[in-house]
Formats: C-alpha cells, sequence, structure tokens
C-alpha cells in the first residue's frame, strides 16, 4: 500500500521502518545515509513521531543531548497500523473511496472539500491512472473507473482488505451483515475478525456496483456456482440477495456467482468440494486451460513430491491451478501493489529450504510458459508477478502434505563439578526440548559444553565454557550459541510426504 501515501507519509514510514529494523540505537545521520531524506526532515519526523507515539503500540525512545537528539531506538512498532492511519489521511485513498462509492469523482467538488488545487489533484489523478493501468484498469475523462467489471471489483477487494484492520464504510451495514450471517451460518465464529470483514466486504462491494448499476453478466461464473447448489454459502448468499436486495433473478444469480468466485478465490468457502462433480465440470472442453492445470499439476508432484501417487494430492493441486489459471483468466492483480514495502531485501528475505522452491518453481514455469495461453497474458501481467503466485501457492501446498524434519542439534556435556552435569542438561533440554538432543563425546556432536579444556577435542567442534548452571552470563552465551545452531538446521531442514 506504500504506492497510495502521500510523500510526507511516505517518507515517515521510511524512516520509521528503517529505525526498526535497526534494532539498536541509530544516529539522525546513519538514518539520513540510509533514506537519503534532508537531516531536516528525518529530525522533524523523528520528533514528530516521539511527541505522537504514545498513541501506537511499541517502543519509540530517542536520547537527547543539550536539546539535539544524540540516538533513537524503536522496538515492536505497530507499523501496519501506523500505516494504515497514514494513508486514512492520503489523497489517493481518498480519491479511491469516492470512486467506490459514487462511481467517479467530481474534481471541482473534491477539490474544494480536501482544500487542494486543481493541479495538485491532476497530479494525483495521474498517478492513480498508472495504478490503475498496472491492474488493467483505467480512468475516464469524466474520473470514472474503466475495464472488466470483475477486474474493478478485484481492485476495490485487494484494496479495502488492504487499508486497514477495522470497517471502512457503514457501520449499520456491516453491523447487520455480521448478525444475519452469525444466524444463518454455523460456522461463522470459526473465521477471524478479518475473515469476517473480507466476506461482509465481498457482499458490501456486490452491493454498491449494483446500486450504481454497474452491472456483469459472468456465465463461467454462474456455471462454477452450481458446484456449490447445495453448499450452505450458495443458500445463506441466495436468501440474502432475494430478501433483501430488490434483484430479478438473473441478477440475483449474477451477484451470487460474483460472491461465490471471491469467497473461492480468498479461501473463505470452509467446506469440501465434490470432487466427481468437480472433475465433470473442470474439463478440457469447458476450459482451455485445464490441459495445462494438468501439466502443472503433475510437474509439481514430479518437482516437490517424489512423483508421489496420491489421488487426494493430485486433485488438491489441482484445484488450485484450476484456480490461478481462472484467475489469470478473469481478474488477476498482482497483489505486490498492496504491499508497503520499503526493505524489499528484509521483506521478501528467503532461506535455503524456500530458495530452493523458488528456483523450482522458476524451472516449471519456464518449460511451460512458451505455451500460447501464457504469452497473451504477459502483455497485461508481469511474468514476476505470475512466478511469485506460484512460489506461495506451492509453498503452501508443499506444508499441507509434508511434515518438516530437522536435525536436532547434538550436544556433549561435561562438567567438573558434582551434581552440576545432571542440572545443567535439564535446564537446557527443558528450554529446547525436541531441537536439542545430548550425546556421547564419541558420536557425532555440535557444540560441546564443559567447564574445562578437553585435549582431545578436535579443534573443528565448537566448545562453550559453562561454569556452573547457575552463571547467568555462561548460561547466556551458551543459550545463544545452541539458538544460533538451531537457526543454521533449520535453514538445512526437509520435507517429507505425508501418506494418506
Amino acid at each position: 500500500m506504500r504506492l497510495f501515501l502521500d510523500s510526507m507519509f511516505d517518507r515517515k514510514m521510511y524512516i520509521l521502518n528503517f529505525i526498526e529494523s535497526s534494532k539498536n540505537p541509530v544516529t539522525i545521520k546513519e538514518i539520513t545515509e540510509k533514506t537519503g531524506l534532508s537531516k531536516k526532515t528525518v529530525s522533524k519526523v523523528v520528533k514528530e513521531f516521539a511527541h505522537e507515539h504514545d498513541k501506537h503500540k511499541g517502543n519509540f525512545e530517542t536520547v537527547c543531548i543539550n536539546g539535539k537528539i544524540k540516538n533513537v531506538q524503536a522496538q515492536n512498532l505497530d507499523l501496519e497500523g501506523i500505516s494504515s492511519n497514514y494513508l486514512k489521511q492520503s489523497i489517493l485513498y481518498e480519491m479511491i473511496k469516492e470512486l467506490f462509492l459514487y462511481d467517479n469523482i467530481d474534481a471541482i467538488k473534491f477539490c474544494d472539500l480536501k482544500f487542494i488545487s486543481t493541479s495538485t489533484f491532476s497530479r494525483y489523478r495521474k498517478k492513480l491512472q498508472g495504478i490503475l493501468r498496472s491492474c488493467g484498469l483505467s480512468l475516464s475523462r469524466t474520473n470514472q473507473i474503466i475495464g472488466d467489471e470483475l477486474q474493478i471489483r478485484n481492485f476495490f477487494l485487494l484494496f479495502f482488505s488492504s487499508s486497514g484492520s477495522q470497517w471502512e464504510f457503514d457501520i449499520q451495514e456491516f453491523e447487520f451483515l455480521n448478525k444475519y450471517l452469525s444466524r444463518k451460518l454455523s460456522n461463522w465464529n470459526s473465521y477471524t475478525f478479518q475473515e469476517r470483514k473480507k466476506i461482509i466486504l465481498i457482499i458490501h462491494i456486490s452491493n454498491v456496483r449494483f446500486r450504481q448499476r454497474n452491472l456483469f453478466y459472468p456465465m463461467r461464473l454462474q456455471k462454477i456456482a452450481e458446484l456449490h447448489t447445495d453448499s450452505i454459502y450458495t443458500k445463506v448468499l441466495y436468501d440474502y440477495f432475494s430478501i433483501y436486495k430488490n434483484k430479478n433473478k438473473q441478477q440475483l444469480w449474477n451477484e451470487l456467482s460474483i460472491a461465490l468466485f471471491f469467497l473461492y478465490k480468498e479461501r473463505l468457502i470452509k467446506e469440501e468440494l465434490d470432487m466427481e462433480a468437480y472433475n465433470n465440470y473442470f474439463s478440457s472442453e469447458k476450459f482451455s486451460f485445464v490441459y495445462m492445470s494438468e501439466k502443472f499439476t503433475k510437474k509439481i508432484i514430479d518437482f516437490f513430491f517424489d512423483g508421489a501417487q496420491d489421488i487426494n494430492l493430485y486433485w488438491r493441486i489441482r484445484q488450485e491451478m484450476d484456480l490461478f489459471h481462472l484467475q489469470l483468466e478473469l481478474c488477476f492483480i498482482d497483489s505486490h501493489l498492496f504491499y508497503y514495502i520499503y526493505d524489499e531485501k528484509n521483506l521478501f528475505h528467503l532461506d535455503p529450504f524456500e530458495e530452493e522452491i523458488r528456483r523450482k518453481v522458476a524451472i516449471i514455469f519456464k518449460e511451460l510458459k512458451s505455451n500460447d495461453l501464457y504469452r497473451k497474458l504477459f502483455f497485461s501481467i508481469k511474468e514476476s508477478a505470475i512466478l511469485e503466485y506460484l512460489y506461495l501457492m506451492i509453498y503452501t501446498l508443499v506444508a499441507e502434505f509434508s511434515i518438516t524434519k530437522v536435525e536436532p542439534i547434538k550436544i556433549v556435556l561435561k562438567n567438573s563439578k558434582v551434581f552440576v552435569k545432571d542440572i545443567l542438561e535439564n535446564k537446557i533440554t527443558s528450554f529446547f526440548g525436541e531441537s536439542i538432543k545430548i550425546v556421547n563425546i564419541n558420536e557425532p556432536v555440535d557444540i560441546v559444553v564443559t567447564d574445562i579444556s578437553i585435549p582431545s577435542l578436535s579443534e573443528e567442534i565448537q566448545s562453550v565454557y559453562v561454569t556452573t548452571f547457575s552463571d547467568l552470563s555462561d548460561l547466556s552465551t551458551l543459550f545463544g550459541e545452541i539458538s544460533s545452531l538451531i537457526i543454521k538446521k533449520f535453514d538445512d531442514r526437509k520435507m517429507i510426504t505425508i501418506d494418506s
């Protein structure tokens, strides 16, 4: 969501992100060198936030000498909450909300209400136009969003579900829908607040766009809705749209189909599909992309699951691949547009295990992307966005159908004092559990814990000297060394496919 922040708020978040990620105290000079912002700007932002930080969670401390800031440190700041607050004060947010609620922006009225000049409005309009075009949409001369209706609704869904944790529209409608769905869906309380908010947002978007007469006739989605004919979600939404909203039967099924699609896309339908009906419906005769879904599924099983002959695994992957291709065909938007990205290297850090997943994903995609289906898509969708989606999808499937195996840290305990060894072993095993294993000196070992030098010990084996179990300094050093070794072992973790 960084793209949508006003520049002054963006500078604030850039500075706060650097301070928070530094972990240790940093000087104004260090911040200016990292961010490229002026010393005056950095000092002003730090002073302002130091004054207002009581409103936010976390710690923000400045050390001043003779009235000047020597250094500043931040820990556990709610950066998402802070950025969300800044977003709500930003012009682009107000423009998008205006577009959503009123279907266009009255430039003169908007400038008067926000106390901005027409030239400032034009500058923000140009920026919004660029963002919308990257989503396959555009702004008309009358400042109305134009493009495929499903793409427009997906843009609003992604934007408002990423803009903050609170409901941003009519609270009475939210409370009504929340009560209605809690009565109709027996599993409503199993959803988190954010999931419930997203479900209500999907319905709210449908209501707003329908009132504006932005109608859509999704023949394919109506057919997909047939897969969920007996679903409680279909029945609940059908009742809601038919009882509470004035629609004819065709319009009702249109809105129902769109809502079900978005619930399905966002993984908010918590019930199993009838796989026999699914198989009959998602055939290559009805959807040209099924051929590629099948090829991708087989490649994923070969690369990540050692070619496992598991029907449940096959259909679970096929289901994800069909949904992926359906989104590409109907309304795919790069989710990175809705992130707050200030330190990309840190935010998207991959450990060796994850790098291997991404490498395999790239190989699979390179082998298959020459198909005409993808050539057409690359005119409007970045290849990097598709690769990122596939990486996250496959990583999720690997986690779902595998167990993680991490080798324990092998520790030798030696101590010359009576009782100390047993007490120390109890302390270590109680804290680290199955992440460690106490072994003998003649076995393979990662670390030796001792209070005296062991002459026969190889120099390649790491030693940590601990005088006794109650020495706080020695224990802190030991626990730190073991933790570092555990992280290294975790980076080398293996995934073992679960047998059905």
